[in-house]
């Protein structure tokens, strides 16, 4: 039976669309069309794609995937969510995802360059080190973890690290703090010429703005400028990549 509502049998078509819980979720973001019981959830989905457009369409996915994540949430973990966090989530990620995406907005306004936004992986330059660096959070365990890995141009591992903590965090302060491990092993290293990238485009415009936040992750923030800042003889500069 449906986790949500326990009146009908789970289907995707019920969990992603019928459902009374899913039904307030797809109002909030105007969808006019809504299936009858015989009706497939690829059939919906395929007359979805064929109505909608744009930004509209990729809402109306991203709105699947968000009932979709609070469904397992509740069935793996007992936590309920609200119409208004599913639509919130849904379109935060749509955000970021878009900003990832394109090419085109305005580098000055989200403090990244035309160089940046490499899709794969690539050798540092001659004499440099390159860090990537990642993050999990682990919602079940209450804990979450960073990494890092340091690799020379020839592609050879030089040293990697992963830390994992008690608590709960938001995903972009556990990559913020990714980054400032990476910024303190960069301080331990002799030598210049270090590049560290993340796939975390929030952390990069974080650290990259001017702003003060006064709070526990603004902290974090100042920490990993002050640290950029006094690495500045060994070259180091910060990278986003998707």
């Amino acid at each position: 039976m449906c986790p949500s509502c326990n009146n009908e049998p789970e289907t995707a078509l019920h969990t992603l669309v019928t459902c009374q819980f899913s039904r307030a979720c797809w109002d909030k973001v105007g969808m006019s069309f809504m299936p009858d019981s015989n009706t497939s959830f690829l059939s919906w989905l395929d007359t979805v794609l064929n109505v909608y457009t744009g930004k509209d369409v990729r809402m109306k996915v991203m709105v699947c995937w968000a009932l979709w994540k609070a469904r397992n949430e509740l069935v793996w973990d007992q936590k309920g969510r609200e119409v208004t966090e599913i639509i919130t989530s849904a379109a935060t990620v749509l955000n970021q995802w878009s900003n990832a995406q394109d090419k085109n907005f305005d580098c000055f306004l989200g403090f990244i360059t035309q160089e940046e936004g490499d899709e794969q992986w690539t050798l540092p330059t001659q004499d440099t080190i390159k860090l990537n660096t990642d993050a999990a959070i682990f919602e079940e365990l209450n804990r979450y973890s960073f990494s890092l890995v340091a690799r020379n141009h020839r592609g050879k591992i030089v040293d990697a690290l992963a830390k994992c903590h008690q608590g709960t965090i938001r995903p972009e302060m556990a990559e913020i703090m990714g980054i400032r491990e990476a910024l303190s092993w960069v301080k331990t290293q002799p030598g210049k010429g270090f590049v560290v990238e993340t796939d975390s485009l929030v952390a990069v415009q974080a650290i990259r703005s001017s702003a003060i936040k006064l709070s526990y992750l603004g902290r974090i923030i100042e920490d990993c400028k002050t640290l950029l800042g006094e690495l500045k003889d060994k070259e180091v500069s910060l990278r986003f990549i998707r």
